[in-house]
């Protein structure tokens, strides 16, 4: 499987978005300036209660959209017109994306587990088949990278994962399962996906030592950047134009 670009292209996180709104994440802007200057795309999909897949991080429209509303209790057409903060922007399909891009820069796919990971794994498949450009698929969710290991194994999978430190509500048990990526024997991801904050740690440098690719995500400054490039494979990036 091709997995050399995973490390040759800056990936944008969200897009080419901005600390200051001026171009929000995952939207349609933000892909159009992230093309522009070569930059891989990373992006997170939901699956709406019609079963529409559409590009959004969060699972309520809250905080993007000053609505509180969630996304797998709407449709595509309760979303058509909602504009976001900026008062312009609009949530994209899945389809509406790809026809975007159009294999003019690899993607970096998350899916969030929101809505039913089942459909939204099969309806996320069924639009790539008919696509041409690079991509992998990633997901914090390791029910999503067995379904593509079962049904689609010739997709490249990645695990994301962290040490959940600052998520009290997520018991201490299931924060170490996750860190630790217990689910990977079963799983098999062809890349870590990793908190820059959280590393170096064990579990990442016994993935290293297996020969999986090591992404991290986010850095907001050249240092942060330059520690993923000097001792890990790739790194995701937003906020600032990396060296």
């Amino acid at each position: 499987m091709e997995t050399h670009w995973l490390q040759k292209y800056k990936i944008a996180h969200r897009g080419y978005h901005t600390s200051d709104k001026s171009i929000l994440e995952n939207t349609k802007e933000a892909f159009i300036e992230a093309i522009k200057r070569d930059y891989a795309i990373e992006l997170d999909t939901n699956i709406l209660n019609d079963g529409n897949v559409v590009i959004f991080h969060d699972p309520n429209l809250k905080r993007m959209a000053n609505l509180n509303k969630k996304l797998r209790k709407m449709t595509l057409e309760e979303i058509r017109n909602i504009k976001l903060i900026d008062n312009k922007s609009t949530i994209m399909t899945f389809q509406e994306m790809l026809e975007l891009v159009d294999g003019k820069v690899p993607l970096v796919i998350e899916l969030k587990p929101f809505g039913g990971y089942k459909r939204h794994c099969e309806e996320v498949y069924r639009l790539l088949q008919q696509y041409q450009g690079k991509f992998v698929i990633q997901s914090f969710d390791p029910r999503v990278l067995l379904w593509f290991k079962k049904h689609a194994p010739e997709v490249l999978r990645g695990q994301i994962t962290e040490t959940f430190i600052e998520e009290p509500i997520i018991p201490g048990f299931l924060k170490y399962f996750m860190s630790s990526m217990k689910l990977n024997f079963l799983t098999k991801p062809h890349f870590i996906n990793y908190k820059i904050q959280d590393l170096p740690n064990k579990f990442i440098e016994r993935s290293k030592r297996k020969g999986r690719l090591i992404l991290g995500y986010v850095a907001r400054n050249q240092i942060d950047f330059d520690f993923m490039i000097n001792h890990y494979d790739n790194c995701v990036f937003e906020y600032f134009n990396p060296a």
